[in-house]
């Protein structure tokens, strides 16, 4: 039977409001060139194995090391970024910071940004782009880049800074995307195709338009994972924590305020002291929980 359990504490949160993104289908498709506190008295806690979720980074580009390609020619130019072969096996995210700079003022709108490439056993690519383009950032995705049809293409029209940090994120399963940036920008979507679907490993490259010019500030691939550790659990004595039914369930409430001590039940009455006994007692409840 799942368990509901609920921390309340007070706290302020200062809020501020931002514009959603306008969304509009670009005029066409972009060119891709194809190429990571003291606990009560009980008795002895056991040691059992807790699953412990967190990122696993791999930070490849910083600001201290930035990376930088410029195109003067013609034609479009494909840069890999070293190291940064994946799979989709779990929840991953790039964190990005990049600019697009034009080396000369009549070249054009060209498309240059970053492009991740799934390699298929069966020989083709499958491509997602995120590519600033007729003055505006992009998203496009093409399953298949030997039938060159591009099955997803969006706009965000309001995103016209050539400067940006981003965070993209693909889901495991493949179906959503998320991108936000450090200006407020919470953009999510989701696919009925999967995205890198069969693709057995993801390369991030650099595209690079005809006389202009990217510099990577920031590269960091991560994935989600989750990690057994054997560890000994706080003591805390439960008989006093009682939960209440909802819908047929247990759902604990426990309580902390700054008057509260966390030899208390954890009531509105006898809050806690502390957010980590809370979070203690919530892991020995359900300590099968997979988040925090």
């Amino acid at each position: 039977m799942k368990k509901l359990i609920t921390i309340i504490f007070v706290f302020t949160l200062a809020a501020c409001g931002t514009q959603a993104p306008q969304v509009a289908a670009p005029t066409e498709d972009p060119v891709i060139v194809p190429t990571s506190t003291p606990a009560p008295e009980s008795t002895a806690a056991p040691t059992q194995a807790v699953f412990v979720p967190f990122w696993q980074d791999s930070p490849l580009i910083n600001a201290n090391n930035p990376v930088s390609y410029a195109n003067e020619t013609s034609e479009y130019q494909g840069r890999d970024i070293y190291g940064t072969a994946i799979q989709l096996n779990r929840d991953t995210r790039w964190a990005i910071g990049i600019d697009v700079k034009k080396l000369v003022e009549d070249v054009g709108e060209v498309s240059t940004g970053l492009v991740l490439q799934g390699y298929h056993p069966d020989g083709y690519l499958q491509t997602f782009a995120l590519v600033y383009q007729y003055g505006a950032w992009n998203l496009f995705y093409n399953p298949n880049h030997l039938e060159g049809n591009f099955t997803y293409g969006y706009m965000l029209e309001n995103l016209r800074n050539p400067v940006q940090n981003f965070e993209l994120l693909i889901s495991a399963d493949g179906h959503q995307i998320t991108l936000q940036n450090d200006k407020g920008l919470d953009f999510t979507d989701e696919f009925e195709e999967k995205l890198f679907d069969g693709s057995k490993i993801i390369v991030a490259s650099l595209q690079v338009g005809s006389q202009t010019e990217v510099v990577l500030s920031k590269f960091v691939v991560s994935q989600f994972q989750t990690e057994a550790k054997n560890t000994r659990l706080p003591q805390v004595d439960l008989e006093n924590i009682k939960p209440q039914d909802k819908d047929g369930r247990p759902q604990y409430i426990l309580h902390v305020a700054t008057n509260g001590n966390d030899a208390n039940p954890g009531t509105v009455e006898e809050p806690f002291a502390t957010i980590e006994h809370a979070r203690d007692v919530a892991q020995l409840l359900a300590h099968d929980m997979e988040n925090d």
